[in-house]
């Protein structure tokens, strides 16, 4: 999987709402290095933002996960956007799950973590091929919201 597949995923769920109630943007901006992928606002509930991290599960349980990817902008940015209010998260997928992880972990993310911290301690949920893209909007709207 490339993120421009969790993207094209992601976007979907325009659809499932209906005109005018969710409007999402990725966002590839070099005037910004570390501004999210993501953009975007649900009628009723607000702004938010994704960064998109795909990433492989490693193979030995004593490996730490390591988003290798994730730029000292973007975690710098995340974590900012996190401490002002703003509901800021990773939306990490591997070929079989998405994980919605809050933005002030990016730079753990980078140096690498337990699987056990990951998956128990960053993770606000996990999400199978089952769930939709809006149960991950929603959750992540509730959940910065009772923080």
């Amino acid at each position: 999987m490339i993120e421009s597949n969790l993207w094209n995923w992601l976007k979907k769920a325009e659809g499932h709402l209906g005109p005018g109630l969710l409007h999402m943007t990725r966002i590839e901006n070099s005037a910004s290095a570390g501004f999210s992928d993501v953009e975007g606002y649900l009628y009723g509930r607000g702004a938010f933002w994704f960064e998109l991290k795909i990433f492989e599960y490693p193979k030995k349980a004593s490996t730490p996960i390591t988003f290798h990817n994730m730029r000292p902008a973007q975690s710098t940015w995340l974590k900012a956007r996190w401490n002002a209010g703003g509901p800021a998260f990773i939306l990490a997928s591997t070929d079989d799950t998405r994980y919605l992880i809050p933005g002030h972990y990016g730079r753990e993310l980078k140096q690498g973590v337990s699987q056990f911290d990951f998956e128990h301690n960053m993770s606000i949920h996990q999400y199978s091929r089952r769930n939709t893209q809006l149960d991950i909007i929603y959750d992540a709207l509730a959940w910065r919201a009772i923080r």
